[in-house]
């Protein structure tokens, strides 16, 4: 719904995030994709889901940025309706790990970025600083 009323692209990111730079500046170079997600390529632990790291996505509002952000919208309700919210770990690089599959063996043809290299050392997660709180 936000990406349809200010018809501009949407920067999701974790609570715990920090951002050694502006991030403005740091995604100006993303202009023509649909998504952009943070993908630890082979360096998952355990499961093949946490190949993305849910900490930082991307949506553009373009026709395929709307598609994608939908699907993950609607399986995450989908998934919270049913089932003990208590219950789920890691839903959220789960759900778009299967979104991004969905477009990958669907052949949407959506224009999807790898963040990790567009933010090298840029972006620190929780588990990488102390914070002074």
């Amino acid at each position: 719904m936000l990406l349809r009323l200010y018809n501009c692209p949407m920067l999701i990111t974790d609570i715990d995030a920090v951002y050694r730079v502006p991030i403005r500046q740091t995604l100006s170079n993303l202009n023509d994709i649909d998504v952009g997600l943070y993908v630890k390529k082979n360096r998952f632990r355990s499961h093949p889901w946490q190949t993305i790291r849910a900490g930082i996505l991307i949506y553009a509002a373009s026709g395929f940025g709307h598609r994608f952000s939908t699907a993950v919208a609607r399986l995450t309700m989908n998934a919270l309706v049913k089932h003990n919210a208590d219950d789920f770990w890691f839903i959220d690089q789960n759900i778009l790990y299967h979104v991004w599959l969905l477009a990958r063996t669907d052949s949407w043809n959506v224009q999807i970025v790898d963040l990790e290299p567009q933010l090298p050392g840029q972006i620190l997660f929780k588990q990488q600083f102390t914070s002074p709180l």
